[in-house]
């Protein structure tokens, strides 16, 4: 056996900057990577996208876009956004957001949910 071993489906995401803090760059790229089972680039496969605090999909921030399709090189990207604090907000603590991408296929039930996560720091 060689290659990925998910089923002909090999994701990796990645987000950037992995911190964002209230002030400062409030902004991260999402980038989600698709290869096939002989690892090259997967063009078309569309992935939707949510955000999750503490295992719980909550709307935290926002996301560009709810969905994401590959181009040709594989790769499929959106921009988070943090959430607007108030000076209300301040010196609570740190959140770590996960940003989900869930590949859209043809079986809801065995699609694989990939995750990348970003610590949000809310005003000191």
């Amino acid at each position: 056996l060689a290659g990925p071993s998910e089923f002909a489906l090999s994701v990796s995401m990645s987000v950037s900057p992995d911190v964002l803090v209230s002030g400062a760059v409030q902004q991260a790229a999402v980038s989600v990577q698709a290869r096939d089972a002989a690892g090259a680039p997967r063009a078309n496969q569309q992935f939707r996208l949510f955000t999750m605090v503490d295992d719980t999909p909550v709307d935290f921030g926002t996301l560009s876009v709810p969905a994401v399709v590959t181009g040709a090189d594989g790769r499929a990207t959106a921009i988070y956004s943090m959430p607007k604090f108030s000076p209300f907000m301040a010196g609570t603590p740190s959140k770590k957001v996960s940003i989900v991408a869930v590949p859209v296929g043809t079986d809801y039930n065995a699609a694989l949910p990939y995750t990348a996560a970003v610590l949000v720091v809310p005003p000191p």
